[in-house]
Protein backbone atom coordinates (compact mmCIF):
# COMPACT_ATOMS: atom_id res chain seq x y z
CA UNK A 1 0.00 0.00 0.00
CA UNK A 2 1.24 3.12 -0.74
CA UNK A 3 1.71 5.96 1.99
CA UNK A 4 0.27 9.60 2.10
CA UNK A 5 2.52 12.63 2.40
CA UNK A 6 5.96 12.88 1.87
CA UNK A 7 6.26 9.50 2.82
CA UNK A 8 4.62 8.30 -0.52
CA UNK A 9 8.08 9.87 -2.43
CA UNK A 10 10.46 7.80 -0.18
CA UNK A 11 8.24 4.95 -1.32
CA UNK A 12 8.48 5.65 -4.65
CA UNK A 13 11.82 6.65 -4.60
CA UNK A 14 12.65 3.33 -2.55
CA UNK A 15 11.03 0.92 -5.28
CA UNK A 16 12.74 2.45 -8.04
CA UNK A 17 16.58 2.22 -6.75
CA UNK A 18 15.36 -1.78 -5.81
CA UNK A 19 13.93 -2.07 -9.28
CA UNK A 20 17.66 -0.43 -10.56
CA UNK A 21 19.28 -3.01 -8.13
CA UNK A 22 17.44 -6.50 -8.50
CA UNK A 23 18.35 -5.49 -12.64
CA UNK A 24 21.85 -4.78 -12.73
CA UNK A 25 22.76 -6.18 -9.99
CA UNK A 26 24.38 -2.75 -8.81
CA UNK A 27 23.58 0.13 -7.22
CA UNK A 28 22.57 3.17 -9.07
CA UNK A 29 25.19 6.67 -8.50
CA UNK A 30 22.34 8.77 -9.78
CA UNK A 31 19.25 10.07 -8.82
CA UNK A 32 17.31 11.91 -11.11
CA UNK A 33 14.33 13.76 -9.31
CA UNK A 34 11.70 16.85 -8.95
CA UNK A 35 13.24 20.15 -7.33
CA UNK A 36 10.24 20.02 -5.04
CA UNK A 37 11.20 16.22 -3.62
CA UNK A 38 14.65 17.08 -3.49
CA UNK A 39 13.87 19.69 -1.34
CA UNK A 40 11.40 17.93 1.04
CA UNK A 41 13.72 15.12 1.28
CA UNK A 42 16.28 17.69 2.71
CA UNK A 43 13.79 20.17 4.25
CA UNK A 44 11.63 18.25 6.54
CA UNK A 45 10.90 14.36 5.25
CA UNK A 46 14.85 12.80 6.38
CA UNK A 47 17.38 14.24 9.73
CA UNK A 48 19.99 15.34 8.16
CA UNK A 49 22.54 12.58 8.97
CA UNK A 50 19.96 10.29 6.49
CA UNK A 51 20.02 13.17 3.76
CA UNK A 52 23.78 12.96 3.87
CA UNK A 53 23.47 9.24 3.88
CA UNK A 54 21.66 9.09 1.03
CA UNK A 55 23.62 12.06 -0.81
CA UNK A 56 26.91 9.75 -0.22
CA UNK A 57 25.02 6.66 -2.02
CA UNK A 58 23.99 8.56 -5.08
CA UNK A 59 24.37 11.96 -6.57
CA UNK A 60 21.05 13.88 -5.98
CA UNK A 61 20.01 15.63 -9.37
CA UNK A 62 17.37 17.77 -9.47
CA UNK A 63 15.24 17.63 -12.70
CA UNK A 64 12.77 20.52 -13.88
CA UNK A 65 10.67 18.81 -16.27
CA UNK A 66 9.95 15.89 -13.78
CA UNK A 67 6.95 15.64 -11.62
CA UNK A 68 6.82 14.92 -7.92
CA UNK A 69 6.40 11.11 -8.87
CA UNK A 70 9.03 11.03 -10.95
CA UNK A 71 12.42 9.11 -10.03
CA UNK A 72 14.89 7.90 -12.36
CA UNK A 73 17.80 5.91 -11.16
CA UNK A 74 21.35 5.81 -13.55
CA UNK A 75 24.78 4.75 -13.16
CA UNK A 76 27.70 5.84 -15.10
CA UNK A 77 27.67 2.47 -17.18
CA UNK A 78 24.15 3.62 -18.57
CA UNK A 79 21.85 1.30 -16.90
CA UNK A 80 18.57 3.18 -16.08
CA UNK A 81 15.01 2.84 -14.43
CA UNK A 82 12.28 5.04 -13.91
CA UNK A 83 9.42 4.77 -11.43
CA UNK A 84 7.03 4.02 -13.70
CA UNK A 85 9.28 0.49 -15.02
CA UNK A 86 9.71 -0.29 -11.33
CA UNK A 87 5.90 -0.48 -10.75
CA UNK A 88 5.41 -2.42 -13.23
CA UNK A 89 7.58 -5.17 -11.59
CA UNK A 90 8.00 -7.15 -8.77
CA UNK A 91 11.56 -7.86 -8.52
CA UNK A 92 12.14 -5.41 -6.14
CA UNK A 93 10.91 -6.92 -3.68
CA UNK A 94 13.71 -8.68 -2.37
CA UNK A 95 15.92 -5.42 -2.59
CA UNK A 96 16.22 -3.76 1.25
CA UNK A 97 17.35 0.23 0.07
CA UNK A 98 16.53 1.33 3.22
CA UNK A 99 19.63 -0.70 4.60
CA UNK A 100 21.73 0.49 1.80
CA UNK A 101 21.52 4.16 2.64
CA UNK A 102 20.82 3.09 6.77
CA UNK A 103 17.49 4.01 7.84
CA UNK A 104 14.29 5.49 6.93
CA UNK A 105 12.21 8.61 7.80
CA UNK A 106 10.40 8.74 10.59
CA UNK A 107 6.34 8.52 9.79
CA UNK A 108 6.45 11.87 10.66
CA UNK A 109 9.47 13.57 9.64
CA UNK A 110 12.38 14.53 11.52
Amino acid sequence: MMPNGGDKSWTRMCITVACFKSRFGCWPTRLGLSPSVLELFRDSLLSPDLFSSLQERMALVPEESFDPEDFLAEDAAGHQCTKEEAFGSHAHETVDVEAWIGGRPPSDGF
